[in-house]
């Protein structure tokens, strides 16, 4: 599955000088519990977030009354927008499985040119001992680090083999030649396919951690609270 079937596409929105009263109803109304603030309704450029434990805790518990407020008033900000460009230029990834006995075992990868929407994939060997350990238990990290602009990713999902020599004519690009000498002649190429669920993000001078949540939103570009040490859950969120 990728994210363009599950992603919610154009979600509401509100801005800064929105009533709480306005926004609330709109939770309600599209049944959640997060609203994206924008700069204004042309551009959608996103600066913040509003949720529903923002009002309780910024303006109930504090004995405010809602009513007199906007989204300014307790709106989470500033804001780390979440795009694929988080990987772009990396071209070599860290990919952890699971061995036999629950030991881990990682290796570079080649990272491919396309741009990140939720899926990764990767050239190998039909019998690669990295192919019968996902065989076994699904679950593995992959890892980017680009310490040039000090940008690490830590992304967690599902893996599988796939044998799609379509999709692999799409993904080639000449570089691989080095690891895959016989490039799509080769009939032991395979591609591993992994689907992401979560992902862990630093970026910046001051290390902070974020922590994505909703594959949805992230391919949507959509804006998170930087809040440190929050966690970010790809599959689909309410």
């Amino acid at each position: 599955m990728q994210v363009k079937e599950i992603m919610t596409k154009d979600p509401a929105c509100c801005i800064s000088e929105t009533a709480l009263q306005e926004v609330a109803q709109m939770m309600v109304d599209h049944n959640c519990g997060e609203i994206p603030v924008v700069e204004n309704k042309d551009t959608k450029l996103p600066i913040g977030v509003i949720t529903d434990r923002d009002i309780v805790c910024r303006t109930v518990a504090r004995g405010l009354n809602p009513l007199d407020l906007t989204v300014a008033d307790c709106m989470t900000k500033p804001c780390v927008t979440v795009t694929p460009d988080m990987i772009k230029g990396i071209e070599c990834a860290m990919l952890t499985t699971v061995e036999d006995d629950g030991s881990l075992n990682s290796r570079p990868m080649a990272t491919q040119r396309i741009e990140f929407d939720g899926d990764l994939y990767f050239f190998t060997k039909v019998n690669a001992p990295k192919v019968y350990e996902v065989e076994r238990d699904f679950n593995v990290c992959v890892s980017y680090a680009a310490p040039e602009d000090q940008r690490y990713v830590s992304m967690s999902g599902v893996a599988r083999p796939l044998n799609d020599r379509a999709k692999m004519e799409e993904l080639w690009f000449p570089d691989l030649e080095t690891w895959f000498p016989d490039g799509l002649k080769d009939p032991e190429l395979a591609l591993l396919w992994i689907s992401v669920t979560q992902a862990e993000y630093w970026e910046g001078s001051s290390g902070t951690l974020v922590y994505m949540s909703g594959v949805k939103a992230m391919a949507a570009g959509m804006a998170f609270g930087d809040i440190e040490n929050q966690k970010l859950d790809l599959k689909g969120t309410e």
